[in-house]
């Protein structure tokens, strides 16, 4: 029998109420809401000319047959991407919500973990039978040119597909932790 891992953290992110939805599939618990009052006056906090924004954060946690997850579902706008960064100092791995009608609006979300080196897969919410076209199209507009990087299309609020989506991601980063990042040319 293979050793239990101590616990794993995964940023789940998406469109409004996609990475809920896929945190609270996954979660076996009802998610935890943590919501915080942001100001333009908040250091970093490229809030723009909106002064005042509450953004909020689920908690979630599922144990695996070898780790016990722990899940933060954010939403992926840009603007709150300075709050990210406490999480990202944590999360082993990334879950990204893709809406296959609007693919290329997870394109900066998906680059932003790859330029912080987060292994991540990519669900495309997709209820119902997914078309084979679709997972073309999303990988060329998240760029997503690394064939490993998994990329499934679920129902996000269906627990079973999340659950397979959550398995493939942990799979993908476990074997991305053997195999070292290629030297960056200077």
């Amino acid at each position: 029998m293979l050793d239990r891992c101590p616990s794993l953290a995964v940023l789940v992110a998406g469109p409004p109420g996609t990475a809920h939805a896929l945190a609270s599939a996954l979660s076996d618990d009802p998610l935890q809401s943590v919501t915080e009052l942001l100001s333009v006056t908040a250091p970093g906090s490229g809030l723009g000319e909106d002064p005042d924004t509450t953004v909020s954060l689920g908690l979630g946690r599922i144990d695996l047959d070898r780790a016990a997850v722990t899940l933060f579902a954010v939403p992926d706008q840009e603007r709150l991407w300075f709050r990210w960064e406490e999480l990202l100092s944590v999360a082993d791995a990334a879950l990204v919500v893709a809406d296959p009608q609007n693919p290329s609006a997870s394109l900066a979300t998906t680059e932003y973990l790859h330029r912080r080196r987060i292994p991540l897969a990519v669900v495309i919410d997709q209820p119902g039978t997914p078309r084979p076209e679709t997972a073309a199209t999303v990988r060329r507009a998240l760029h997503l040119s690394d064939p490993r990087i998994p990329l499934m299309p679920a129902d996000i609020a269906e627990a079973g597909a999340a659950l397979r989506c959550l398995i493939a991601l942990v799979e993908h980063a476990q074997a991305a932790a053997e195999v070292p990042f290629p030297q960056q040319r200077t």
